[in-house]
């Protein structure tokens, strides 16, 4: 059996660009998505959790809030970064594992063109 390499052939490097590229558009379309892009700002909410038919959320008003400043102590922020990078370790886990299956679909689409 041979070993897979990446020399001599392209391919494999457009597909594993093209994998990223998947990746990267799923991971920035969820994101807009939780912001909330293009939902509802300085409107009325007619529409609410119902009890009995009757709203509870009547004439709702959504603002737009700006963070100017967030006054934190040295010791909490270095807190808060370390929680910040273990929480991160998990995520990379995710997103190496849908890359990977990602990869693997495309080589087993694609790997009959490798050699």
């Amino acid at each position: 059996m041979e070993a897979a390499t990446s020399s001599g052939s392209p391919l494999g490097l457009i597909l594993s660009v093209l994998a990223i590229l998947i990746v990267a558009l799923v991971s920035v379309a969820v994101i807009w998505k939780a912001k909330g892009r293009g939902g509802p700002s300085n409107e009325t909410n007619n529409t609410g959790v119902q009890v009995n038919g009757e709203s509870l959320m009547n004439n709702v008003q959504f603002q737009n809030v700006v963070v100017k400043d967030i006054k934190m102590g040295f010791g909490s922020m270095v807190v808060f970064m370390i929680k910040w990078v273990l929480a991160a370790i998990p995520a990379m886990i995710i997103l190496s594992l849908i890359g990977l299956a990602i990869g693997a679909i495309a080589g087993g689409m694609f790997g009959g063109f490798l050699g």
